[in-house]
């Protein structure tokens, strides 16, 4: 304060020298610290790109290893797929020579038991089972059994399940795209309708081949489509019944035609049927309208043929 002039103004000159010279430090101490911080964020990016080409070259060659194993894992399933097409076509080729070297007409026969009230009297039995093949018949007149061969005899223990296991095979030929039939014929009372419709508890050959049929669609669905259709028809007195016909829609008369596919009735109703309780249902309505009679062995004796 009490400085002379000259000396004062020294001072503040130095003062000012300094004052430049930390502005001068402090200036390039920032410089200093963003160059750094410049060089750190470069080669931060520098490693963030090789760690990124680093991954994206591991990420391409898991990708081209996975699309390899996917195409290797086609490769064997198209082949595995072609191999049971092969081993499929042979089975039913077996299959079905096995049915023709059986015979593609085969005669069973069914002895029904007799009656309660028929059991009851003095009656003399004439119908024998006498092997698996073969059947005897009483001939009253000369008293001697004649003998009878046929592809199968089921005696009168038989039961729905011996019956059915000698038709299955016929409902995997039908599949495998023949036309089959079977039917049971015999005089009335003779069980007819018990062998082929059964009851609820023993099933007959119908239910039971569609249960089959059924089984056997389910079973091959991942390689086939199937639609299943069914019409019900009833022969009486030499004329063909539509028993699935609505009554509010037009019919004519059905007549049974020769086509390339074999026989077949135009204008039959047919519905389509996804299981078996759809078919037990038409079963059902098929039957309220069927014609029925009585006979002297059979208070219900339905006295037509027909046809599912």
């Amino acid at each position: 304060c009490f400085a002379s002039s000259s000396s004062r103004s020294s001072f503040i000159s130095s003062a000012c020298r300094d004052r430049s010279s930390s502005s001068s430090l402090s200036a390039t101490s920032n410089k200093e610290k963003e160059e750094h911080a410049a060089r750190r964020v470069n080669a931060l990016k520098r490693w963030q790109m090789v760690t990124s080409k680093v991954s994206g070259e591991k990420e391409r060659k898991m990708q081209e290893k996975l699309r390899e194993e996917l195409a290797e894992k086609e490769r064997a399933a198209k082949a595995a797929q072609q191999k049971y097409l092969e081993e499929l076509k042979e089975r039913k080729r077996l299959h079905n020579e096995v049915q023709e070297l059986r015979g593609n007409i085969r005669v069973f026969a069914r002895i029904r038991p007799m009656s309660a009230s028929v059991a009851e009297e003095d009656t003399l039995r004439v119908v024998k089972d006498m092997e698996d093949s073969f059947v005897g018949i009483l001939d009253e007149n000369d008293n001697v059994v004649k003998k009878y061969e046929l592809d199968r005899v089921f005696g009168e223990a038989s039961s729905q399940d011996a019956i059915f296991e000698h038709t299955q095979p016929i409902v995997i030929s039908v599949l495998d795209g023949y036309n089959a039939c079977v039917f049971a014929y015999g005089q009335s009372g003779s069980g007819k309708t018990f062998t082929m419709e059964g009851t609820t508890d023993k099933p007959g050959i119908n239910t039971r081949a569609l249960q089959e049929l059924f089984r056997q669609c389910e079973k091959g669905s991942s390689t086939f489509n199937y639609t299943i259709e069914c019409s019900v028809i009833e022969i009486y007195n030499e004329n063909i019944r539509d028993l699935l016909w609505d009554q509010s829609e037009a019919h004519g008369v059905l007549d049974i035609h020769q086509g390339e596919r074999g026989l077949w009735i135009p204008g039959l109703t047919t519905r389509e049927v996804q299981n078996l309780d759809e078919v037990r249902a038409l079963m059902k309505f098929a039957n309220h309208k069927r014609a029925q009679g009585a006979t002297n062995l059979n208070e219900h004796s339905s006295r037509s043929h027909m046809m599912l």
